[in-house]
């Protein structure tokens, strides 16, 4: 039998038939197990090259959900609320529940693969989200060494095909304002049209404030939207899952506060409502032409005597904001009332990119006017003059100009 150099390590086999191999460093012992003597000869050469690779075998040893419990405190000062939120729901729910309990150093693509099929019996986009978030949270656990390699890396990621709804026709629009004339206030019946005629997103309407709106010049200001966004307990630490507060929805925590990374840029509007910066750079630092339909609209709105502490443009007969909850209400109600099958309130910026594609708006203009541009295009058309976007968004008059209009 070979006599084993110095620094080999330990080699034996147990009385159960096991074979365990080992070595010591800085006094502290480590050591594998396995069925033959070559197996564990491989896991112990595996043990040594982590360790001399700085990867901490202890941390290793962590469950999984703990690990990612780890990540998101330590990776939440670098995403947005909404970002985090959706990490986070997808830790709890979807993740843990499936493969939270395996130990980090053990994880294998194989669990990965186990977890994408299990959530894919319920849903292929969870699915997707789940791996995305896994293959992150491990890439990060490898980076402070806890683990040697990441095994999602190795996984193809599930897919998922979105359904889109089509964008409305001219006609479907028209019909959609005619009744929203009808059976909407003058608030709710411009606040549709103004999703209609300027494409934008659905809390970048509704976090429109009067001093954004420039009417002399027909331009409006989207450099900030109104997001609903959750606070959490300003009370105190939980003892066996119970605030001090008593309460269990931060909503009714007294002294409920927001938990926002230093730099997050934000303004406290009322209850869970806060103005932040748009989704891209670019819908911030573009201002948007305002079409002459629109422009009335907005005048007779501006011309109203009423309650509006926010100056907000669209906003509750007593000035209180509208939440994104009600105005997807509202939209659902809309359609109920016009007979149209129910569609997500994103077609209505669709709705606006189709149209101006029909008008045979340039495509480098378009992604302008909808914050889609790249790098590249954005240093391109840098100089885009104002008067070719105003051009450009003037074509929805035309398209949204029906020689009948519905009555009802």
């Amino acid at each position: 039998m070979t006599r084993r150099s110095p620094g080999d390590g330990t080699l034996f086999k147990r009385g159960d038939g096991l074979w365990v191999a080992g070595f010591t460093i800085d006094g502290h012992q480590h050591r594998v197990t396995a069925k033959n003597r070559n197996d564990a000869i491989a896991k112990r050469r595996e043990l040594k090259k982590q360790i001399d690779a700085g990867v901490r075998i202890s941390g290793g040893r962590a469950r999984l959900s703990v690990w990612l419990d780890h990540w998101l405190t330590i990776h939440k000062p670098h995403v947005d609320p909404e970002t985090f939120r959706s990490y986070s729901t997808t830790v709890r729910l979807h993740i843990n529940p499936t493969i939270g309990a395996k130990r980090l150093d053990k994880l294998t693509p194989d669990d990965v693969r186990d977890m994408i099929t299990e959530l894919q019996k319920t849903s292929p986009r969870t699915a997707q989200k789940a791996y995305t978030t896994l293959r992150l949270a491990l890439s990060a656990a490898m980076a402070e060494r806890k683990m040697s390699w990441n095994p999602a890396t190795v996984v193809k990621p599930p897919k998922h095909k979105a359904t889109r709804a089509p964008a409305f026709t001219a006609k479907e629009a028209l019909h959609i304002m005619a009744v929203a004339d009808h059976h909407c206030d003058e608030t709710w019946a411009g606040r549709w049209k103004a999703g209609f005629m300027t494409g934008k997103r659905e809390c970048e309407i509704l976090g429109l404030t009067w001093d954004r709106v420039d009417l002399a010049e027909d331009m409006l200001d989207i450099s900030w939207q109104l997001q609903e966004l959750k606070k959490t307990h300003g009370c105190g630490e939980p003892v066996d899952g119970d605030y001090p507060c008593g309460k269990k929805r931060v909503s009714f925590c007294p002294e409920g506060r927001w938990d926002f990374n230093p730099d997050f840029e934000h303004i406290p509007c009322e209850r869970s409502l806060v103005w932040t910066r748009p989704k891209t750079k670019a819908t911030q630092e573009q201002p948007i032409p305002i079409i002459t339909p629109l422009r009335h609209v907005l005048e007779q709105l501006q011309a109203r005597e009423t309650q509006n502490p926010h100056n907000l443009v669209f906003c509750h007969p007593d000035g209180s904001a509208i939440s994104q909850s009600q105005d997807q209400k509202a939209w659902r109600r809309l359609l109920e009332l016009a007979g149209v099958p129910h569609r997500q309130q994103h077609t209505l910026r669709r709705t606006a990119a189709t149209l101006l594609r029909t008008a045979q708006v340039d495509e480098a203009t378009r992604m302008l006017l909808f914050g889609h541009t790249s790098e590249a295009v954005q240093r391109i058309y840098a100089g885009t003059e104002i008067d070719q976007l105003k051009t450009a968004m003037g074509k929805l008059t035309d398209q949204y100009t029906a020689q009948d209009l519905d009555d009802d």
